[in-house]
């Protein structure tokens, strides 16, 4: 007989890290994105096109975007990443990001 964790307690608090609940929100939405229904599908996501494929994070740190973007070679990448923070329109933090 396998063990299961207790059903879940009202009030209970679960703590998970930012990662883990990053990575669970992409995987949820890409789930949503990629369903289809009567109507059709939003449209589909193929997470192999992130950064280290199919064996990469879903979900990475600033950091680990930082180091993935600026080595050498990744330039392809890096400049469709410079084209696309127009449409972001992220102003915070894309100037040191991508300087």
């Amino acid at each position: 007989m396998g063990k299961h964790p207790e059903p879940f307690k009202e009030n209970e608090v679960i703590t998970i890290t930012n990662h883990e609940y990053f990575s669970k929100l992409a995987r949820q939405i890409t789930k949503y994105i990629n369903e289809i229904t009567d109507e059709g599908n939003v449209f589909r996501v193929d997470l192999d096109l992130r950064p280290d494929g199919p064996g990469g994070e879903i979900a990475s740190s600033l950091a680990s975007c930082e180091t993935y973007y600026h080595l050498g070679e990744k330039f392809g990448e890096r400049q469709a990443m410079i084209k696309a923070r127009v449409s972001a329109e992220v102003k915070r933090w894309e100037d040191n990001f991508f300087p």
